[in-house]
């Protein structure tokens, strides 16, 4: 019985440490879709990873880089046809991969994408209506 307790608490302890690596505060789909700067649906062409070197008593600052061919900008003007894209490699990061169909929700400032800015895959059976829903939300709050 107490093997069964401790493998329970490995568990647990395995499942919290998972969830606790990347936390942010909570922030509504609404705040994400205001803060942002710029939001567009794209798919991957490529990928690489860029490695930078620190010094040991620096924090890693490697990257993944992607270029995706623009599909439909719901929000902000000066998007090209095919966006350079800079993500995190780390737990808080967005995993591309090539040719798959990303929502992008770009911050003013910021030159990457995280997990809690609202960027995520999408499927594209869902583009259009979900772009359509982003949109409506846009011109519901500036009429307000």
């Amino acid at each position: 019985m107490k093997k069964c307790y401790a493998y329970l608490f490995l568990v647990a302890l395995f499942i919290s440490s998972q969830a606790l690596s990347c936390s942010f505060p909570y922030a509504s789909y609404e705040s994400k879709i205001n803060s942002a700067e710029s939001i567009f649906i794209g798919t991957v062409l490529e990928g690489k990873f860029v490695e930078v070197k620190t010094s040991n008593e620096e924090p890693d600052q490697s990257y993944v880089e992607v270029k995706i061919q623009i599909h439909r900008i719901i929000k902000g003007k000066s998007v090209p046809k095919i966006a350079t894209i800079r993500t995190s490699p780390s737990d808080c990061g967005i995993s591309f991969s090539i040719l798959r169909t990303y929502l992008i929700f770009k911050s003013p400032d910021i030159n990457y994408v995280y997990v809690s800015d609202g960027t995520s895959e999408i499927n594209r059976l869902y583009e259009e209506t979900t772009a359509k829903e982003i949109e409506a939300f846009i011109k519901k709050n500036s009429a307000n």
